[in-house]
């Protein structure tokens, strides 16, 4: 690409050193861009998780993704992160959200995948590890493959809205009860993972703003309430 820009003759080598400058001005923008963005993002977050009730831990956090292994959103890609992290309990339960990046792809394919997740940890109690999100034209098109999800015959319109996916189907079954169809979200961009205490739940592709994030974590402990009220006792 740089031979590229700097042109092929001696004639076009001034033009090419010029695109070649403003190629260089405009990576360096993005990339301090992207940084001071970042400190800004820190440092909103360090001010808002006081009027909450929670500590704040700026900059990469591994302890906490690594508790996480099991659910499907920790086990992609590569380079994975979480950053920024509020910690706090509720109703005796611990309670964290954090923002979680991770890389697919390579080269110029990379994509990059962030989205902050509100973590709910339910002591004593044994989900059946499931994962649901919304169900996509690409889900629509593997089912004809036969590759498909769980589906529930008495309940066509939870079956069309959301993908459910568990290597426990029957207990999954049992814990999805009508009344978790019906309550367990209305809001059709929230996924929701979950594995013996734990319970995550989070916008794919998105990062909450402050004024965003008392709703998201609402959001996971209402969910881990109807989920663990619906489920059996912990397995001795």
């Amino acid at each position: 690409m740089i031979v590229a820009l700097l042109g092929r003759s001696n004639g076009d080598s001034g033009v090419g050193l010029l695109l070649l400058g403003g190629f260089v001005v405009v990576i360096v923008g993005i990339a301090v861009g992207g940084k001071l963005a970042a400190r800004r993002r820190e440092r909103l977050l360090a001010g808002f998780a006081p009027s909450i009730g929670m500590d704040f831990t700026p900059g990469s956090d591994v302890v906490v993704a690594s508790r996480l292994g099991r659910l499907p959103l920790f086990d992609q890609g590569r380079a994975r992160t979480s950053m920024n992290v509020l910690r706090g309990t509720s109703h005796g339960r611990a309670v964290a959200v954090f923002d979680y990046h991770y890389k697919t792809g390579s080269g110029k394919h990379t994509r990059h995948h962030r989205q902050t997740v509100a973590h709910v940890r339910s002591e004593g109690s044994d989900l059946p590890r499931f994962w649901m999100r919304p169900q996509g034209m690409l889900d629509k098109l593997a089912s004809l493959v036969g590759m498909r999800d769980i589906d529930f015959t008495d309940d066509e319109g939870f079956s069309k809205r959301w993908y459910l996916k568990s290597n426990d189907e029957e207990a999954v079954r049992r814990l999805f009860t009508p009344r978790v169809r019906d309550q367990i979200t209305a809001d059709r961009s929230i996924h929701v993972e979950a594995a013996g205490q734990d319970v995550v739940v989070y916008r794919a592709g998105r990062r909450a703003d402050p004024d965003e994030i008392q709703a998201l974590l609402e959001d996971a402990f209402r969910v881990t309430e109807l989920l663990t009220r619906a489920g059996t006792p912990a397995r001795s």
